[in-house]
């Protein structure tokens, strides 16, 4: 009997450390972005994304507000980009990648980011105001979104929202 509770002791402490551990994983949702709250006053057009990226053990919830002069022309995108997984090492990787690019990126002028990994998500809030970002020097560098550029070196909301949807985001539209 004592030999029988030996090789039962063990099983169950694993049972119940595998059954605690799978208890501390969250349950990821990919549609936090109709809970993001980003002030929309004033804007033009808001888009959003909820991606479930299950093979690579994240989701994606994001929501840009976009705000264009009265020729159509952006002005200025305020985002946040909330990516959820329950890989710590994978979020803190994410988190170095958003703030090198960030620092890539702020070289063009009128770019703020700021980024943090609270308990199994990582925020990323970007303001980017187009009236003193240099396009034109970015279109030289990166090519592919000339064609989204005007000939003035501008986002339109009819580029803008073309540009977004050819890269996944789900759903743009105008308020």
């Amino acid at each position: 009997m004592k030999k029988r509770m030996l090789w039962v002791l063990p099983g169950l402490i694993l049972l119940l450390m595998t059954g605690c551990e799978e208890e501390q994983k969250e349950e990821l949702s990919a549609n936090l972005s109709s809970q993001i709250v980003l002030d929309e006053k004033g804007a033009q057009m808001v888009c959003s994304v909820d991606k479930d990226y299950k093979e690579q053990g994240y989701v994606e919830s994001s929501k840009f507000v976009i705000y264009a002069d009265e020729n159509g022309v952006v002005t200025k995108l305020v985002s946040q980009q909330i990516i959820s997984s329950n890989d710590k090492e994978a979020l803190r990787n994410t988190l170095n990648n958003t703030e090198k690019n960030a620092d890539i990126v702020s070289q063009y002028g009128g770019y703020e980011s700021s980024a943090k990994i609270t308990g199994n998500k990582l925020i990323v809030d970007t303001t980017i105001d187009y009236t003193k970002f240099n396009l034109e020097e970015l279109s030289q560098d990166n090519e592919d979104i000339q064609v989204f550029l005007n000939d003035n070196y501008q986002y339109t909301l009819t580029t803008m929202k073309q540009m977004y949807l050819s890269v996944g985001v789900d759903e743009c539209h105008e308020i």
